[in-house]
């Protein structure tokens, strides 16, 4: 179980190593763009405790794919998913945090 949940948290950071390349590779604009959506979700944390990490569509993504062994290997280029979670209102983000997750 242990080894499990490990493998599951190696492929949730490796997503954003991904994710990164996906962001022009580089690091600073996908940091930048992590702090700018972390701000925007942070108007939700009366809803949500961490809102502002757990609504983040990088997050979004990386948990969405966590246990999925596959999905790296598909993303070589650089993990996109992200960029459909950012097309989504806050509003969507928080409904489908609690659809998925509560």
């Amino acid at each position: 179980q242990f080894n499990c949940r490990h493998d599951a948290m190696r492929t949730h950071e490796m997503i954003h190593l991904y994710q990164a390349r996906s962001t022009h590779d580089s690091w600073i604009c996908f940091y930048w763009k992590y702090f700018v959506f972390w701000l925007k979700a942070c108007r939700y944390r009366k809803h949500l405790k961490n809102s502002g990490y757990l609504l983040n569509p990088f997050e979004m993504e990386a948990y969405a794919n966590m246990y999925d062994e596959d999905y790296l290997a598909q993303n070589e280029n650089g993990a996109n998913g992200w960029r459909h979670y950012a097309n989504m209102s806050l509003e969507e983000r928080l409904a489908c945090y609690h659809r998925h997750y509560v």
